[in-house]
């Protein structure tokens, strides 16, 4: 079903958009 298919890949940008956070938090917190 394309409706599935398009949660699918809403989690999918979801969960980049978080790892991409907490890269940018864990470098923070390295220059610190």
């Amino acid at each position: 079903s394309k409706a599935a298919v398009g949660w699918q890949k809403a989690q999918l940008q979801q969960q980049q958009q978080q790892q991409q956070q907490q890269c940018g938090q864990e470098m923070g917190q390295q220059q610190l």
